[in-house]
């Protein structure tokens, strides 16, 4: 198993799955941090939740699961979102200062 580098805030899994995330807030109260929802403090009395990969793929799992039963609010439109992992293509192509030359290939 190896460590956790990083975590989704509750508010991009919201986004990320087009739910609510006052719902998401609710279902995850019955999380643990060995289903992946972790509570990171921002403050004295602040924090937030959180989900690793893990975490959100069990969080999938409820869902899906009050969806069957009919105990589901109804979705919002997913959102799109980049990919945050380190690696080349989750980063644009850079663009040549504008001092570069230029190289083109002419034919004739």
């Amino acid at each position: 198993m190896s460590a956790i580098s990083f975590v989704f805030t509750i508010a991009y899994v919201a986004k990320m799955l087009g739910e609510d995330e006052g719902w998401l807030h609710d279902l995850s109260i019955d999380m643990f941090p060995e289903d992946g929802c972790l509570h990171v403090y921002t403050g004295e009395d602040d924090g937030i939740t959180a989900f690793t990969d893990d975490g959100i793929e069990n969080l999938k799992h409820i869902i899906a699961n009050m969806r069957a039963d009919g105990r589901a609010p109804r979705r919002t439109a997913p959102t799109e979102w980049p990919s945050p992992r380190y690696s080349p293509e989750a980063y644009p192509t850079p663009i040549r200062a504008a001092s570069s030359p230029a190289r083109h290939s002419l034919a004739c």
